[in-house]
């Protein structure tokens, strides 16, 4: 008896219709008004009355709602962050930014990948064109190739989870060089929301002299030094191959 393939092949596009509904659906309700620094002061004191009444249930719901924003591809990185910082601290603030940013970075992926089906790279790799090398470089050193991207500010989060995800870039090298990749930033950003914390408490506005605080510049300091190490290390690593 013949089974035909065309329902499995419409289920394919399933979740990328939820990622885009999911960013159709932040759009249309005016949530993103609320996605920057200027309304983290604002709602300071009920976020962190929530934390401390709710520790562990916050925190997760804070992992959860910013893997899926990151997943839908919002732009809600650096945001995200910088609240971890100011609501749970440096440290367990950049971890829950990591998470959330690779978990989501990993459904974005698999969802292109899926949807794609391999037949975005044959199309890419009939010329040679910008994209036909970078599907080169990707299966010359993926991790490496990867991480890099990562790691350069220049380069929007979700274009190099689209990227990889659209030229089958494998997940055993994608999923650790986005979990280091991220790593860098969100300790970063996580120790200045730690920092700038106790301003938000205050209700004094913030003013760019008070990141040369040393609480504030000298953590900042190390991850950043740490993190350029990396991404030299990445960059020269990939120019080898």
């Amino acid at each position: 008896m013949p089974t035909s393939t065309a329902p499995a092949r419409h289920w394919r596009f399933a979740p990328v219709l939820l990622i885009l509904a999911a960013g159709a659906g932040f759009w249309l309700s005016g949530l993103w008004r609320a996605l920057t620094l200027d309304s983290l002061p604002m709602h300071y004191a009920e976020l962190l009355a929530m934390v401390r009444a709710h520790p562990y249930t916050s925190y997760v719901a804070f992992v959860a709602a910013a893997a899926v924003a990151t997943a839908a591809c919002l732009p809600t990185t650096f945001l995200t962050m910088v609240a971890g910082g100011v609501l749970f601290g440096g440290w367990v603030g950049a971890g829950g930014a990591v998470a959330s940013s690779t978990l989501g970075a990993a459904a974005t992926y698999l969802a292109v990948r899926l949807a794609g089906d391999g037949r975005i790279r044959q199309w890419v790799e009939r010329d040679d064109s910008p994209f036909n090398r970078f599907v080169c470089h990707i299966d010359a050193d993926p991790f490496v190739c990867i991480l890099a991207m990562r790691l350069a500010p220049m380069i929007p989060f979700p274009a190099v989870s689209i990227a990889a995800g659209a030229v089958h870039a494998p997940f055993k090298a994608y999923f650790p060089a986005t979990l280091l990749g991220v790593a860098p930033a969100a300790l970063l950003l996580g120790h200045l929301g730690a920092g700038v914390s106790g301003l938000f408490a205050s209700g004094a506005p913030f003013e760019a002299e008070l990141l040369w605080r040393p609480d504030i510049i000298g953590p900042l300091t190390v991850v950043a030094l740490a993190g350029a190490g990396a991404a030299v290390i990445a960059i020269r690593r990939r120019a080898r191959t």
